[in-house]
């Protein structure tokens, strides 16, 4: 199970490090090497900070995993609707809710048919 992205947005108000290309260049590379050896998923970073900019790199990822044939669950539209995670985020650090917050988070993904089909043999 992969999950990356949000610290590249420069969602703790820092520059962002690596420019979307890079990001894309290196999903590409980790999911192409790891399923060659796993089966695996992917999630895209949720919500937080500079949301136009994980937006982009949430569909970003989303072109790279169906190119690859990676089951990918999109959590950050998800939960940019969601009142919970986005108070709780911007009551705490303004990225990371509390308990309520990922509980939601976990929801979404328990109910993802890829997860689900991917504890069956």
């Amino acid at each position: 199970m992969f999950s990356f992205g949000a610290n590249d947005s420069g969602w703790a108000g820092k520059q962002q490090g690596i420019e979307l290309s890079e990001s894309i260049a290196n999903a590409r590379s980790i999911l192409s090497q790891a399923k060659q050896l796993y089966p695996i998923l992917m999630v895209s970073p949720p919500p937080c900070g500079d949301n136009q900019i994980l937006a982009n790199l949430s569909q970003e990822f989303a072109l790279v995993c169906n190119e690859l044939d990676v089951a990918y669950l999109d959590v950050f539209s998800s939960l940019l609707k969601s009142p919970i995670w986005l108070a709780e985020a911007k009551a705490n650090d303004g990225a990371h809710p509390k308990a309520d917050g990922y509980a939601e988070f976990a929801a979404i993904v328990q109910n993802w048919e890829a997860w689900l089909n991917w504890f069956t043999p």
